[in-house]
């Protein structure tokens, strides 16, 4: 049971960093190589977790690769949220400009 859960944040993780979104912001910090070994790594992972379903006796270390996982995943979502932060804040910063500008 916690074999599928595993695999399914692994799932989870290789559709995020093989995103657009992703690929263009680690171009942009000069990170491309790192998440693209990260994408390597993971699929790799995803492989053995579903040949470690048929096998028995690797709970525990299905359980460190889920909190391997969870804290990719907590990363990953960080660096989402401070992207789309910096955004945020360059759009607004934008529109203020245009403000005092037209006025």
């Amino acid at each position: 049971m916690a074999e599928y859960f595993v695999f399914d944040i692994a799932e989870s993780l290789l559709g995020k960093l093989a995103s657009y979104v992703y690929e263009q912001a680690s171009r942009a910090c000069d990170l491309y190589e790192d998440v693209q070994g990260i994408i390597d790594t993971l699929s790799i992972v995803k492989g053995v977790l579903l040949d470690a379903e048929e096998k028995h006796g690797l709970l525990e270390w299905l359980r460190q690769i889920q909190n391997i996982c969870f804290d990719v995943e907590d990363v990953l979502d960080g660096y989402e949220c401070q992207s789309l932060r910096k955004h945020v804040v360059k759009a607004s910063c934008s529109t203020k400009m245009k403000r005092m500008h037209g006025a």
